[in-house]
């Protein structure tokens, strides 16, 4: 249906998950993503912010999606 090249190279250029955007990961931790990777358009680096309850988190820490595997992200704001 869709050309798998033209498709790729769309991701190499249009973050899916612009850096700044708010997730939500299937955790129910809350994060904002730092860092992205055009290569891996779906797999960014995100920062944690808050806990599955919303409560900020006193020591943020990061996540690399690329490494990972079982975290995805559910919903981006």
């Amino acid at each position: 249906m869709f050309d798998y090249e033209l498709i790729k190279t769309f991701l190499k250029y249009v973050a899916i998950y612009p850096v700044g955007t708010n997730i939500v990961l299937n955790t129910g931790y809350r994060g904002v993503v730092s860092k992205i990777f055009p290569e891996y358009p779906l797999r960014p680096v995100i920062r944690i912010l808050q806990n599955p309850n919303g409560e900020m988190l006193k020591s943020p820490f990061e996540i690399d999606l690329r490494k990972e595997v079982n975290i995805t992200i559910t919903e981006a704001f």
